[in-house]
């Protein structure tokens, strides 16, 4: 299964120099219905004695978001990568999974209507591995991280844990250290870009010691065949 990550120039080469994949906080996504709860979910938590809304829990959660496909994808190049200067790098789901194993679990994302389909919501990091179906074009795998408070123990028996402020991820969010030759499989250059472009990028992975050979222009900058009629 592979994964493609769209970056634009100043993120990929953040990416580089500080060989850390970038996680985002659970409360900073632009879209406002992330971590929000399907409505088939909130029977299981309503009701309780706590006086805390679930949206707290969204400090504690960080996702890094991946597009599932074999394919490039016109539609996220135009999305993620401006004015024309962007990459896109390439891995796979067991290298993306060893590469984050010891502070996230990796999963596929559902698309379900929030109003009328089910959802198994456990814990409050479940509600972000769905998504409404207005986002099924991204196709998208994550890789989840939770830094709940430790529950309290009375008489032996854990306590539900509750948000403690303080303890939340940092508002840049949570960054992972990374070997990036052995999760990147190749770095792809945006087909929307000046054919210099190619090498300019080549030169900053070998600069950050990710060989230059693995970057390679986009299928999609092909030239245009035409039959002879």
């Amino acid at each position: 299964m592979n994964l493609w990550r769209y970056l634009d120039l100043a993120k990929f080469t953040r990416l580089l120099q500080t060989q850390e994949l970038h996680f985002c906080r659970g409360d900073k996504f632009e879209d406002r219905f992330e971590g929000s709860y399907p409505l088939s979910a909130l029977q299981l938590f309503e009701g309780g004695s706590s006086s805390y809304s679930a949206e707290a829990w969204k400090k504690f959660v960080a996702v890094s978001c991946w597009y599932n496909s074999d394919i490039e994808s016109d539609a996220m190049w135009r999305l993620y990568t401006l004015h024309k200067q962007g990459v896109a790098i390439k891995t796979t789901w067991n290298k993306l999974e060893s590469a984050v194993n010891s502070h996230a679990y990796v999963t596929r994302v559902k698309y379900i209507d929030f109003v009328k389909d089910q959802a198994q919501i456990s814990i409050p990091s479940d509600v972000f591995e769905y998504k409404r179906k207005a986002y099924i074009h991204e196709n998208e795998v994550r890789a989840i991280i939770t830094k709940y408070p430790r529950m309290e123990i009375v008489n032996g028996l854990p306590m539900n844990s509750e948000p403690v402020p303080g303890e939340e991820i940092s508002e840049s969010g949570f960054h992972v250290k990374l070997e990036l030759r052995d999760l990147i499989d190749s770095v792809v250059v945006t087909p929307y870009s000046a054919s210099w472009f190619v090498d300019v990028i080549a030169r900053l992975c070998d600069k950050y010691g990710l060989p230059g050979n693995n970057v390679v222009e986009s299928e999609l900058k092909a030239d245009p065949v035409y039959a002879k009629i």
